[in-house]
């Protein structure tokens, strides 16, 4: 073979390098394509694996986020369990100053006297509260024979008190709160008020003159060395140091004419301690010249300085109008006119919620009955306190006897309470004493107290006593009695207005009615004794009969019809 290689060859040498080194570049082409896919998923799973990373540190993050919030509220309600420490200490201590009174309707003087004073009680020689007798005094009384009765006792004590307060400088004067004031839902017979805070200036005595009492006295016909006259005296003193949170101390007396006791209830942090003195003469039933160690030590009590503050809220005060379950309503001159009088309502109830509920319910009333109804509900007059109701004032029916009345004015009342009920309430409380007149010559009749009055529920259950024992419909008399609670109706609030009229119109009605007036018996059998007397009435009164039967607004007044037309 020759050495040297023709063109052809050459050229067929030349094209198989190229393909070799095709083929190679194709080899390292294709090895860089899978490298760079092999670099592709490597990166693809990179990114995953920092999108996970990221995730995580996200979660971690969360999770530390939610223990850092766990631990700020774990904080926070360690703060706040420590502040609901530190105030159910002071809670305890405010109590202990306190000291809560029980309902004076749950217990009685004499259980007060053994649960809350006996083991308290310090008996002592001297009033020292009240200092040394000084210079004696002399009251000028009439003599009186032996007493026969409580109230004959009351008011002589009352004359003599209101004598000796004449011949001194006092600082507290004495009034007769036997019959109108309460303290704890009862009556002290004469409180002393200070003299800056004459009662005839100052209203706001709501739960009676407890926020302004300056002491007490309770005067009875002859024993005031047993446990209850002692548990009375102290229930009052309590409930002074109770409302009248700045003090301490609360002093009163327990009297008959002859004789007196001093007694004192004193607080510390913990409990209430109380002392009664020994008994001392008073007055003689010898003598018109009355200066004994009671009667100087009296002179002391009346002398005595307390600093209570004075009420914001203060009107004229002219007369006292009557009285009520939850209230006191006395005669006053108009805040906004001087020239006229006025009738302020005064809660005395514990439920100092009762006269803010009636002025609500007037108010709505008032923007949802018609016109004439309107007329026959009272007007607010003022809105006065959240004890008072400022009203004009109105006079009642009965007590002025301006009976029988025209059919017309009573139809109206039955109008009203039509509009009432349509509105979406109940009365719960209709009476003849809350059926009053206008004091106009061409007179409206006025629908009043309306502090139970409720609006209209499907839920609501009587399972306690609303309104007025000797008026209350049988059914939600028995529903009480029977201890079975059923929503109050519509028909309750009509058989009470019907039976207010036939009381109204019937004079023997009247009469047996007092005949039948027991103070000192319990509600349920006060009920049962006024249930029969309407039972036994509808079977004697066909009008009155025919018209419960068949009870209605239309009812009520047909019966109406036929009473006016038997008086004539």
């Amino acid at each position: 073979m020759s050495e040297h290689s023709t063109p052809s060859s050459t050229t067929t040498q030349n094209l198989s390098s190229a393909e070799l080194e095709l083929k190679r570049l194709e080899l390292a082409f294709k090895q860089k394509q899978a490298e760079v896919e092999l670099e592709k998923e490597k990166t693809k799973q990179k990114l995953a694996e920092i999108k996970i990373e990221e995730e995580k540190r996200k979660a971690e993050e969360e999770k530390r986020k939610a223990e850092e919030e766990k631990r700020k509220a774990e904080e926070e309600k360690t703060k706040q369990k420590l502040a609901e420490v530190e105030l159910e200490k002071q809670r305890i201590k405010r109590v202990k100053l306190t000291i809560q009174t029980p309902n004076a309707f749950s217990i009685s003087e004499f259980d007060f006297y053994e649960q809350h004073v006996k083991n308290n009680l310090t008996e002592i020689v001297t009033p020292t509260w009240l200092g040394e007798i000084g210079e004696r005094i002399t009251v000028k009384t009439k003599r009186y024979g032996e007493f026969n009765s409580e109230n004959n006792v009351q008011q002589a004590f009352m004359s003599f008190i209101t004598e000796m307060a004449r011949g001194i400088e006092y600082n507290a004067k004495p009034y007769d709160t036997s019959r109108h004031v309460t303290l704890g839902n009862k009556r002290p017979d004469v409180c002393l008020i200070p003299k800056n805070l004459d009662i005839q200036d100052v209203s706001r005595v709501a739960s009676g003159f407890s926020s302004i009492l300056h002491s007490i006295i309770e005067v009875k016909h002859t024993n005031i060395s047993n446990s209850s006259a002692h548990g009375q005296v102290f229930f009052y003193l309590t409930e002074i140091l109770r409302i009248q949170k700045n003090r301490r101390e609360a002093f009163g007396a327990l009297s008959t004419y002859e004789s007196i006791r001093f007694v004192k209830a004193e607080r510390d942090e913990s409990q209430i301690h109380y002392f009664i003195t020994d008994l001392f003469p008073l007055c003689s039933h010898d003598s018109n010249d009355q200066n004994s160690d009671g009667v100087q030590y009296l002179s002391n009590m009346l002398r005595l300085h307390i600093d209570i503050p004075t009420p914001t809220f203060s009107v004229k005060i002219h007369s006292f109008l009557g009285i009520g379950a939850t209230s006191v309503v006395y005669e006053i001159t108009d805040p906004n006119d001087p020239s006229s009088k006025i009738a302020m309502k005064l809660c005395t109830s514990i439920d100092r919620m009762v006269v803010e509920k009636e002025k609500k319910i007037l108010r709505t009333l008032h923007s949802k009955l018609s016109s004439e109804s309107k007329k026959h509900i009272p007007k607010i007059v003022s809105e006065g306190d959240e004890n008072t109701l400022l009203m004009p004032k109105y006079t009642q029916l009965i007590i002025n006897k301006l009976i029988p009345i025209p059919f017309n004015k009573l139809a109206c009342i039955v109008d009203l309470l039509k509009d009432v009920h349509d509105a979406g309430f109940f009365h719960k409380d209709i009476r003849p004493e809350n059926i009053v007149q206008t004091t106009e010559v061409d007179y409206d009749l006025v629908l009043l107290d309306w502090g139970f009055a409720e609006e209209k529920s499907e839920h609501y259950n009587v399972s306690y006593f609303q309104g007025t024992v000797s008026f209350c419909a049988q059914d939600y008399a028995k529903a009480f009695i029977e201890k079975h609670p059923i929503p109050y109706q519509k028909k309750f609030d009509m058989e009470c207005l019907l039976k207010c009229c036939f009381y109204i119109y019937d004079e023997e009605l009247r009469k047996l009615f007092n005949e039948s007036s027991k103070d000192n018996i319990n509600l349920v059998d006060k009920l049962k004794i006024y249930m029969e007397i309407w039972k036994d009435y509808a079977e004697s009164n066909t009008i009155f009969r025919t018209a419960l039967q068949n009870l209605s607004y239309d009812s009520i007044k047909q019966a109406l019809e036929s009473l006016q037309q038997q008086q004539h």
